[in-house]
């Protein structure tokens, strides 16, 4: 072979090499993009346990608080607990025939909001020209 022919060969595979390593980057950087997509799905998750543990907290020590003002106020225990559990009770009723408005609707829109922007933040950043590291 002449020697013409090892030189392309030799500049074609350094450029080769580059491309290899481009594409690993690449490929390293969707993965990191999808690990912060996943942690940010997950702490919205653990914030949404977190949220709703400290609501159903707040509302049973607010009924007990209740029980014990209608108790003094009525001057009957059972008479006062049984309307905090009443009222408790008509709470629960009205979140369940509301729950779409209530709960539904706000919960799908954030999470589509999150999606959203989480999708536009990804696409401005491959559309973003690189930076330069000088």
């Amino acid at each position: 072979m002449p020697f013409f022919v090892f030189t392309m060969l030799n500049f074609f595979a350094k450029y080769i090499d580059q491309i290899k390593r481009l594409l690993n980057k690449e490929l390293e950087l969707v993965k990191l993009k999808a690990l912060r997509g996943f942690a940010d799905v997950l702490s919205h998750a653990f914030l949404l346990v977190f949220i709703t543990i400290f609501i159903n907290t707040l509302v049973i020590i607010a009924a007990i608080w209740l029980g014990f003002v209608l108790s003094e106020a009525l001057e009957s225990a059972a008479l006062g607990f049984g309307l905090s559990t009443l009222f408790v009770l008509l709470l629960l009723v009205l979140v369940m025939v509301f729950r779409k408005p209530l709960i539904v609707n706000p919960f799908r829109n954030a999470l589509m909001s999150f999606y959203l922007q989480t999708q536009e933040q990804t696409e401005e950043s491959l559309t973003a020209p690189p930076k330069s590291t000088i």
